[in-house]
């Protein structure tokens, strides 16, 4: 029976084809690590998988990079690891904008308050399938049961998160890196509106 797997991380890119070419050459460099032949599955950790896809998103620059940092969600080794590469301090956000996202099935609103308080707002749709972090969503969704309406789909009394991946998580029913994936009308991201409050450790 193949062993479970969640997805790490991925790149989003406008020249796929090329970016697609150049993960095949990576991938034949790995030929010796394939757990099956012919399956592009390999015994390689989190992290070296990741050093690839930070390697192709350089090959292009309307990449992105979307990875869990240290929010919901994260394995304490994970967490740790990913702190050294991308953790960039604490944060606010100082915006009345509102936010969305949208996956076809999911339609959710955001705002932020107090800086760093994320509140998905009445009226919000959640995505009924879950495609990875499954225990997690599941209890994020059980614990906010009584706002939401019977089927457990819509969202009735607005919910406050202490991450904007948690909120995203919550809605789309995957795991995602809410900095990115909640986006204004005007689609900026919410990572435009973030102000760090860098650490001694990351200077």
């Amino acid at each position: 029976m193949p062993l479970p797997f969640e997805i790490y991380a991925t790149v989003k890119s406008n020249k796929y084809s090329y970016i697609e070419s150049s993960l095949h050459k990576i991938l034949t460099d790995l030929a010796d690590k394939r757990i099956r032949k012919n399956r592009e599955f390999f015994n390689i950790k989190p992290e070296e998988a990741f050093r690839y896809l930070k390697l192709i998103a350089e090959m292009d620059d309307t990449a992105e990079i979307n990875a869990p940092e240290d929010e919901e969600g994260s394995s304490e080794t994970e967490s740790s690891h990913l702190k050294s590469n991308t953790h960039l301090g604490d944060y606010t956000v100082e915006t009345d904008e509102i936010f969305y996202l949208s996956n076809g099935v999911a339609d959710g609103k955001m705002k932020v308050q107090n800086g760093c308080e994320y509140v998905v707002l009445e009226g919000s749709i959640l995505d009924p399938k879950i495609t990875s972090n499954e225990s997690s969503i599941r209890k994020s969704r059980k614990e906010h049961a009584d706002s939401l309406s019977e089927d457990g789909m819509v969202v009735i009394r607005d919910i406050t998160f202490n991450t904007p991946s948690g909120a995203a998580n919550f809605i789309r029913g995957g795991a995602c890196n809410g900095k990115t994936y909640w986006r204004t009308e005007s689609d900026r991201p919410l990572s435009e509106f973030i102000s760090y409050r860098k650490n001694d450790s990351y200077n």
